[in-house]
C-alpha cells in the first residue's frame, strides 16, 4: 500500500482508487456468475414443477445483474479518479532545471 510519508497524499489517492476499481472488477464478475447460477437454478425449478421457486430464483438473478452493473459503474468512477490524480501529479510536479547555465539564474545567483 502506499506510503503518504514516502508520496504524496494525492499519488496515495490514485493507487487506493486503482486497487478499489479492481475489487469492484472482481465483485462484478462474481455478481455476474451468481446470476447465471441463480438462472440454471430457476430453470431446475421450472422443470421440476416449481414456478413460485423459479420466480424467485429469476429475481435473484435479476438482481445480481444489477448489483453487477452498479459495481462495473463504481469500477469505471474510482478508474476516473485514479485517472485524474495521475494527470495532476504529472501537471504539478516540478520542472527539471535547464543544464544550459540557467541553474545560476533559477537558483537566484
Amino acid at each position: 500500500m502506499a506510503s503518504p510519508t514516502r508520496e504524496g497524499p494525492q499519488e496515495a489517492y490514485g493507487e487506493v482508487s486503482e486497487r478499489l476499481a479492481g475489487t469492484y472488477e472482481r465483485t462484478a464478475r462474481v455478481l455476474e456468475q451468481s446470476a447465471a447460477l441463480a438462472e440454471r437454478h430457476a430453470e431446475r425449478q421450472q422443470r421440476a414443477g416449481r414456478s413460485e421457486a423459479a420466480a424467485d430464483e429469476h429475481r435473484t438473478a435479476e438482481w445480481a445483474r444489477e448489483a453487477a452493473l452498479g459495481a462495473r459503474e463504481a469500477a469505471d468512477r474510482a478508474r476516473e479518479a485514479a485517472q485524474q490524480v495521475r494527470e495532476r501529479s504529472r501537471s504539478s510536479a516540478p520542472k527539471p532545471l535547464a543544464s544550459d547555465g540557467n541553474q545560476t539564474a533559477a537558483s537566484g545567483q
